[in-house]
């Protein structure tokens, strides 16, 4: 055991020098995938990508393909385990199974099939187990198990073998030569078809080799990785040892396959034990990557680096990926480093971070940060005064010396709390110290720090200070705004605090309100605020905005503001989150880089420290992040966007995405107009947080312009008229990084009465019907030209001035309808009554063919459409998202405006940039026509937009400025109607509370009322039955006692006196027995009666409804089986995890629960003992989530309640138990408490003779 235990604490060991050479670089990021994610085993054996960048993982299921989106598994035809995957120079992949081999080709069904390349090996050769290796070449590709070597011809279509003499045991290929490890032979090389004994491979015929590499930068030798000895460099000639700083780690926890080259020229290895570990070409240990590092398992199986830069590896337990390299690496608690970090500083080769706990210093030998010990509360500040360290914190200024703090100056009574540190300009000995109330300056004397004093008329939170050639101050506040401090000083440049002058600038001199921090750029002063970054002009004594560092919005608070420039000039920005750093150029400006911050754009930054030799902190809510700017990444990935499925109508696919390079696809898809619905799916195999990528589609012939970017990964097209079409999706990466746009292409066929022998068929039947209307109407014109020559003079005057009185006649008759309609809108106090009398009404008025009411609710950032009609017809209630600007009725709303158009294509541009009919599905499923002409009209009272109502028509031109107006009265009596209301709603739900109120009131005086009353009477009557229960059995005990003194005496007496005798003595023991029952069950209601009156409920607290109904079941059935060891019941049990804690009264609910189950124990043990046949008593509980409720059953399968005394189980003093067995109020009070207490409900389910069922309802938040 003392051997193991030795074993175990060496396999996570390296040597010091190994771990000093990269001893602040942090833990990489990585990204793991578990078998729940990808819905597969948890073991995996290989790794590839193919040219079209999806990956591809040997599972022990089959082969999982995952493309940045979506997981699909492919089986093998004998279901075996996929140990070995690899790519040709013409991006197939090939796969090696158990027992059989082959490669993937594009299915139209599912993507992906498995063609087997088993049928072409000599059927006497097809005994073979797992293939291990498959290597791609130019001669062809090789498939490696342990008894064979297989070699696949593409060209001739043909399988060349080779039979192990004992066993094969690694395969490798390095520049288009195959080595291979045969046991007791050892390492040998193909040439001319021939295995040919290596120089030197002799040596290897009983060690394993799991790894052979080409060696970095000499392509000459090549990399040995044994399991026993270590590490080897092949020259061509011989092998030579090469000693790593990984040799004793790899030892111990069992070199793997088949180890990889990064693109740095890094060396990979896995382990079966602890992870992988990467070496440069010296052999130094770079990076250790394992479960403390984040792994899911430290059992790495197969690594395998992608052309994006990124490291794959197969787990025994899922898949990860790793971002290697020291760009960006990070320090959280796994490196003792947790919570927020304010600040970053390095003092005399030391990192210091100052965090929420106290400061911490990394200790280079373990790459970790350490406490500093004296500090250990909120510290916000560093500053490097000389050889000294200073570290401002809530408990006053420390001097740090390497690992200790040691106190400068004290905060008693929180007088000095600090914030932020800063050394004056004319005078290095001096530090200014911004306090929570203040500031106040300290000096450096004779060996020991003086206090100068806080400045008296000052008491603003300083957070930032910027010193000022002159000695001067800008102060940046918490809340303040910004203060400028100048002093006087004598000869001796002695600070005189008290006589300091403070400038206080705010909203007059041009700052926003609030905060601010200051920073000094380049000389200048620059102040960072909520609403932007401004400069001084001092000759104005005003603020002014300036642009130059607005490239990230200000998203946190003033504390986390940063702006500061590194010794090379660059700037590094973050307000709060986004970060970005700016080269300057020529002309002043700034060039901004964000790409390298993306991973952590969304976390709060509270402060950027740039080093010297470009190496930059930033301090987060989590821990420190590294970024070397030296090594910055090419972010410019190419990748390319992939169409994965197109389905047409329900769930017909016309096309799956395969393994064709290119998604550019001829004009093949053709949909018959009825099923004329498609759908696109679509991904990007670029993984850097692929969550992130974003997506851009534009369908040919339909889409106006490119769509917004969405994360959407699915495009849908419905309705789609007759004609060709080209659909187009690019992907956007988390970095900014465009793909290319896939594009497919497809037409949708015309219905069988638009195709072209149908409109011949038309024009001929048209010419006909117009050849015989013309010769009709020309005779027709003529009789009647003559007769209405003379009419139409006449016929002119009278209809003249029969339309001068008819639109008279008319306006009268709208004012009175007007009127009317006013009248009645306003009458009610029901909103859908005002809709729908509205609806009825504006028929009279205006062309009304569509017709809609919205409810405006702008703290939803929603338009509810509670009344929508078209032709008389119901739409289903929707609602429209405020935030789209492209609706006339979100116009409408935000100008309260109306919106007036005759013709829809050509007027929307006036309202909205797109115009697109939503197309919305009437409640009978039809779709109605799109309106050509429409009025919108805001809804507005008292200053607030209630909501919109429109008119609409499937015809151009339907309205004109007079139907405008007549709507905008109705809209004004709408408006009233809504907000009276809205008024009656909120003082009828007022006058319900009060109500409830009132009852409840009553109800717990009542209650008050009864319990005293119950509790004074069980007390006067407790005392009575008291003697009674006690003499009763007195007595029994007295007759026994008289019985046995009489026993010797009974001789004496006659037969007859005796019988007698015993007939009396029996009597008075069965009376006095018979009162010592009934005593015992008064006794009983009176215990409940005064348990009833305790009148005043328990404290509510949150508790485990699971938990109480658990432990109520086990104290009734213990209970139970100690007063009857025959009782004996089957429990089902089926509890609700989701419910989590409610507020009830614990102690309570499990009087009700105790009630409930021992009722139903009651029940079921009854039934059994009556004799029911094969009865098996069982007792039930179940509890579920209901939304804002969670339901309780407690079911027996007993013989249930009758009918008719179901009414009664709940009142007091009501049973069905023999006398004495029952108080008759178990279930009361668990009324009272369920109801009563907890505002809830308990009710029965039951049938007699089979069950019955408790069911008990409580509010999730009562």
């Amino acid at each position: 055991m003392r051997k193991l235990i030795l074993l175990l604490l060496l396999a996570g060991r390296f040597p010091p020098d190994a771990q000093a050479q990269n001893s602040e670089l942090g833990l990489p990021f990585i990204r793991n995938y578990s078998p729940k994610e990808y819905r597969a085993d948890i073991q995996n054996w290989a790794i590839v990508q193919d040219d079209r960048g999806v990956m591809h993982f040997g599972n022990n299921l089959g082969v999982l393909e995952y493309d940045g989106v979506a997981w699909r598994l492919l089986r093998l035809p004998n279901k075996s385990y996929v140990r070995s995957l690899a790519k040709d120079a013409n991006g197939r992949v090939y796969v090696g199974g158990v027992g059989d081999f082959g490669y993937l080709a594009s299915d139209s069904i599912h993507g992906s099939a498995f063609v087997s390349l088993l049928p072409h090996v000599p059927e006497a050769e097809r005994g073979f187990a797992d293939v291990w290796g498959i290597y791609a070449t130019a001669s062809g590709v090789y498939f490696r198990t342990a008894s064979h070597l297989f070699r696949w011809s593409e060209d001739s279509r043909q399988i060349k073998f080779w039979k192990a003499a004992t066993s094969f045991h690694g395969s490798f290929e390095i520049n288009e030569t195959l080595y291979l490890r045969q046991w007791e032979i050892g390492l040998l090389k193909l040439e001319a078809d021939s295995l040919v004994l290596m120089p030197g491979g002799a040596q290897f015929a009983d060690e394993r080799v799991y790894v052979m590499l080409p060696f970095p930068g000499d392509d000459q030798k090549i990399l040995v990785g044994t399991r026993t000895q270590g590490m080897f460099i092949f020259d061509g000639v011989s092998f030579r040892p090469f000693k790593t700083a990984a040799d004793e780690f790899v030892k111990a926890n069992l070199l793997y396959q088949p180890g990889a080259l990064l693109q740095n020229g890094s060396m990979v290895l896995g382990t079966l034990l602890g992870g992988a570990v990467i070496l440069d070409k010296e052999g130094r240990l770079l990076q250790k990557i394992d479960m403390t590092a984040g792994l899911l398992d430290n059992s790495v199986l197969c690594v395998y680096p992608d052309r994006a830069g990124a490291l794959w590896l197969g787990l025994g337990n899922g898949i990860a990926r790793v971002e290697t390299g020291a760009t960006l690496t990070l320090y959280d608690a796994r490196r003792g480093l947790s919570g927020n970090v304010y600040r970053i500083h390095r003092h005399q080769g030391i990192l210091y971070a100052a965090g929420n706990v106290g400061v911490f210093y990394l200790d280079a030998p373990t790459s970790a940060f350490k406490p500093v010990t004296g500090i250990a509360n909120l510290s916000l500040g560093f500053l490097s005064a000389g050889e000294q360290l200073l570290a401002a914190t809530v408990d006053g200024v420390y001097r740090i010396q390497q690992e200790r703090a040691f106190p400068v100056r004290l905060s008693a009574q929180k007088d000095f709390e600090s914030n932020v540190l800063c050394r004056s300009r004319i005078d290095s000995t001096r530090v200014f110290v911004g306090l929570f109330n203040g500031l106040a300056s300290l000096r450096f004397s004779q060996g020991q720090w003086l206090e100068e004093g806080k400045l008296p008329n000052l008491q603003e939170e300083v957070r930032t200070i910027v010193s000022l050639e002159n000695g001067g101050l800008w102060l940046g506040t918490s809340a303040q705004g910004v203060l400028r401090v100048t002093f006087d000083y004598n000869a001796s440049e002695q600070l005189f605090v008290h006589s300091a002058r403070v400038q206080r600038f705010g909203t007059a001199h041009g700052l926003p309100e609030g905060g601010a921090a200051v920073w000094e750029v380049a000389g200048t002063p620059y102040f960072v605020s909520p609403n932007g970054v401004f400069r001084f002009d001092a000759q104005n004594n005003r603020f002014i905005a300036d642009s130059t560092f607005q490239i990230v919005s200000s998203l946190g608070s003033v504390d986390a503001f940063t702006l500061r420039q590194d010794n090379r000039g660059r700037v590094w920005v973050c307000f709060g989150r986004e970060p970005a750093m700016g080269t300057p150029r020529p002309d002043s400006s700034y060039h901004w880089l964000q790409a390298p911050f993306v991973r952590f754009a969304d976390e709060v930054i509270q402060t950027i420290y740039p080093e010297n030799d470009g190496v930059v902190w930033f301090g987060s809510a989590y821990g420190a992040i590294r970024y070397d700017s030296r090594q910055p990444p090419d972010y410019a990935e190419n990748y390319t966007t992939l169409i994965r499925r197109v389905i047409v109508g329900r769930d017909s696919v016309v096309y799956v995405g395969g393994h064709e390079t290119q998604n550019r696809q001829p004009l093949a898809a053709s949909i018959t107009y009825n099923d004329n619905a498609v759908r696109f799916e679509f991904a990007a195999p670029t993984f850097a947080q692929e969550e992130r990528n974003q997506y851009q589609t534009f369908l040919e012939n339909f889409d106006q312009a490119w769509a917004p970017w969405s994360a959407e990964h699915v495009k849908e097209y419905t309705n789609l008229p007759p004609g060709e079409y080209r659909f187009r999706v690019k992907a956007k990466n988390s970095h900014g990084h465009e793909s290319a746009a896939a594009e497919f292409a497809f037409a949708v066929l015309p219905p069988w009465y638009r195709t072209w022998w149908a409109y011949a068929g038309y024009a001929l039947l048209l010419g006909m019907l117009i050849f015989a209307a013309d010769r009709l109407q020309r005779r027709r014109l003529l009789r009647k030209e003559r007769a209405r020559a003379h009419l139409r003079e006449v016929e002119l005057r009278a209809e003249s001035a029969e339309a001068l009185a008819k639109a008279e006649s008319e306006r009268k008759k709208n004012i009175e309808l007007l009127s009317e309609m006013g009248k009645q809108i306003t009458a009610s106090l029901d909103s859908d009554i005002i809709f729908h009398k509205l609806y009825e009404h504006v028929n009279q008025l205006a062309d009304a063919t569509i017709f809609g009411v919205g409810i405006y609710h702008p703290e939803q950032r929603q338009i509810e459409y509670r009344l929508a009609l078209a032709k008389g017809k119901r739409y289903a209630p929707y609602t429209r998202d405020t935030r789209n600007k492209n609706q006339f009725p979100v116009w409408c709303i935000e100008h309260r405006q109306p919106v007036f158009i005759n013709d829809v294509q050509q007027e929307y541009q006036r309202y909205i940039a797109e115009f697109k009919d939503p197309q919305r599905i009437l409640e009978d499923g039809s779709r109605p026509e799109t309106p050509q002409s429409l009025i919108y009209l805001p809804l507005v009272s008292q200053e607030r937009v209630l909501g919109i109502i429109t008119i609409q028509s499937f015809q151009k031109n339907a309205y004109t400025p007079f139907h405008l107006n007549l709507m905008q009265n109705l809209a004004a009596y709408t408006s009233i109607a809504l907000d009276n209301a809205d008024a009656y709603r909120r003082l009828d739900a007022t006058l319900q509370h009060l109500k409830a109120t009132q009852q409840q009131l009553v109800t717990q005086e009542k209650l008050a009322s009864l319990g005293a009353l119950t509790a004074g009477i069980a007390h006067e009557i407790k005392n009575p039955l008291n003697f009674v229960n006690n003499f009763a059995s007195l007595l029994v005990e007295l007759a026994e006692e008289l019985r046995d003194e009489l026993a010797p005496e009974q001789h004496a007496l006659s037969a007859e006196k005796r019988a007698a005798l015993d007939e009396i003595l029996a009597s008075v023991q069965q009376n006095s027995q018979k009162i010592v029952e009934h005593g015992k069950r008064a006794d009983s209601i009176v215990r409940s009666m005064l348990q009833l009156s305790r009148g005043k409920a328990g404290e509510r607290e949150p508790a485990d409804i699971n938990a109480l109904l658990d432990e109520a079941l086990n104290l009734t059935y213990h209970g139970l089986r100690a007063r009857d060891t025959s009782f004996n019941i089957r429990i089902e049990k089926q509890y609700d995890d989701a419910i989590g804690k409610i507020e009830v009264v614990p102690q309570d609910l499990q009087r009700v629960f105790l009630n409930l189950i021992n009722n139903g124990c009651y029940a079921v043990h009854q039934k059994k003992l009556a004799g029911a046949g094969n009865f098996s008593p069982t007792i039930s509980l179940q509890t579920r989530l209901l939304g804002d409720h969670v339901e309780i059953r407690i079911r027996d399968n007993g013989n249930g309640i009758p009918p008719d005394i179901r009414e009664k189980i709940f009142n007091p003093f009501f049973t069905t138990k023999p006398t004495g067995q029952g108080t008759g109020l178990g279930l009361s009070i668990s009324h009272d408490i369920i109801v009563q207490e907890h505002r809830g409900e308990i009710k029965v389910e039951t049938e007699e003779g089979k069950f019955t069922e408790l069911v008990v309802r409580l509010p999730k938040n009562a």
